[in-house]
């Protein structure tokens, strides 16, 4: 008993052999009971902050539970509870949110097409891919082939700054009630969040959340301005992936598939798995963004120029290059903005 209590690391081992001889139980006894009061008495909302300068961002998914274990049979027939989680961040600006808002109002950029920053984000992606073939006509071939998507990945995060510059946020756990499995259920979470932050008081809140989650809170947008919803940034990014997948379907996607080694072909249409099917695009990106600058490069042209030639099945690919870089892009942004909020926080 002396040695325990000289040794740091074994006083939970002291407490544990106290609690079996019923020496500690009643303390221990006492001090769940006042982890259930004080859970009781508490109320998160009074850590909620009511500045001006304060942008709310709230968060509402189901939290699914499963045993460790499981018995024969298929995993996915065994009974899961979950758990409805809704949190509020609250991210403080250097300006006051409404006139942010104004000035991005003045400065819109086009919904749909082509910007100046998706096309400033496609020029970059066409030097890191120059930069790594370095073409020189005195070899042959007369580009470099010693590198992969790694390659790509490192060259290409270099040319973006993570634009998380603000401090960290204020995290409060809100009250969750019944399960979002209806639309009213949905709306009631909204109003919660409306009536806990006060948007009387001319204050805005947008709220992320899954797919289903999502299309049951438009119908509460449209009343209730002041509220807006946002799909989860990898479900928008899923979509993308399926956007692809079906638009180039007719186009032979499918069979460069299957040259890299893909079997099931089905589950990639449906895009059973996120990370197979991402890796699985990224790769024929990366080939045929390979095999378009190899081709403008023998034409002696520009990329700008591919989409006058007379070859159809270039222009389809250079589209497919395009568009992917798009949602390569997009995937880029999640991955960089969550590793500069990690660092920070």
């Amino acid at each position: 008993m002396a040695s325990l209590c000289r040794k740091l690391k074994l006083l939970s081992s002291l407490q544990g052999i106290l609690e079996v001889v019923n020496i500690t139980s009643h303390f221990q006894r006492h001090k769940q009971n006042l982890e259930k009061i004080r859970a009781l008495l508490v109320d998160p909302t009074d850590r909620i902050c009511y500045e001006k300068n304060i942008w709310n961002l709230g968060i509402i998914d189901n939290v699914d539970f499963k045993e460790t274990t499981f018995g024969y049979g298929n995993i996915f027939d065994a009974i899961r509870e979950n758990a409805t989680l809704r949190i509020l961040f609250q991210y403080q600006l250097p300006n006051e949110l409404s006139e942010i808002i104004e000035i991005q109002d003045k400065n819109k950029q086009k919904l749909f097409g082509q910007n100046n920053f998706s096309q400033q984000t496609f020029n970059i992606f066409n030097s890191v891919f120059e930069q790594l073939l370095t073409f020189n006509e005195n070899l042959t071939p007369n580009y470099r082939s010693d590198f992969n998507e790694n390659d790509i990945r490192n060259q290409i995060m270099t040319h973006f700054e993570g634009s998380f510059n603000l401090p960290p946020p204020n995290v409060i756990i809100l009250d969750a009630e019944n399960p979002p499995s209806s639309d009213s259920a949905v709306h009631k979470y909204l109003e919660m969040y409306k009536n806990e932050i006060g948007m009387e008081n001319n204050e805005y809140i947008n709220v992320v959340a899954d797919e289903a989650i999502f299309r049951r809170g438009i119908s509460y947008c449209k009343t209730n301005q002041k509220t807006k919803m946002i799909l989860g940034q990898w479900h928008t990014n899923k979509d993308m992936m399926m956007a692809l997948i079906t638009i180039f379907s007719g186009y032979g996607i499918f069979n460069m598939a299957g040259i890299l080694g893909i079997r099931f072909l089905d589950k990639l249409e449906k895009g059973v798995d996120f990370r197979a099917t991402s890796r699985v695009l990224e790769l024929i990106w990366i080939s045929v963004g390979i095999a378009i600058h190899i081709y403008v490069k023998k034409k002696k042209q520009t990329l700008d120029n591919i989409l006058k030639e007379e070859n159809n099945c270039v222009k389809v690919w250079y589209l497919y290059f395009q568009w992917a870089s798009y949602w390569r892009a997009h995937w880029f942004g999640i991955r960089w903005e969550y590793l500069i909020y990690n660092m920070k926080v």
